[in-house]
């Protein structure tokens, strides 16, 4: 399996057009994390990373991941705190998705108060 730094992959959790996302492990604290990568390390990703790091670490929220570490070999990378869950279907009740927006729209404004904008919401 890949390692990057101190973290060793677990899984690979997805991927996109910017990079890819890997479930990995700190192999002496044994804390999971989500590590996100560019797909390819040109200067510019790797300057969309580092702003993207800059930015997350600046926001202090429950609903806000907090950066746990992040290093440039091999290439750039950052690791998140990772929040596993069950898939993310249709909430059953009208009261559970009005729940999950509202938190959702917290965070939203508590980085948006901070100058934070987050450009790629997913439903």
């Amino acid at each position: 399996m890949s390692t990057w730094g101190a973290w060793r992959a677990v899984g690979r959790l997805g991927s996109g057009g910017m990079g890819e996302v890997w479930a990995v492990e700190h192999v002496d604290a044994r804390v999971p994390g989500a590590l996100k990568r560019p797909v390819a390390s040109t200067p510019a990703l790797a300057d969309t990373l580092r702003h993207e790091l800059r930015m997350v670490a600046s926001l202090d929220h429950p609903g806000v991941v907090e950066v746990l570490d992040h290093g440039t070999d091999p290439g750039p990378w950052v690791v998140f705190e990772r929040v596993d869950g069950g898939p993310l279907e249709m909430p059953a009740s009208f009261a559970e998705l009005r729940g999950v927006l509202v938190d959702v729209l917290d965070a939203l404004a508590h980085a948006h108060a901070r100058g934070v904008l987050h450009r790629d919401l997913k439903p």
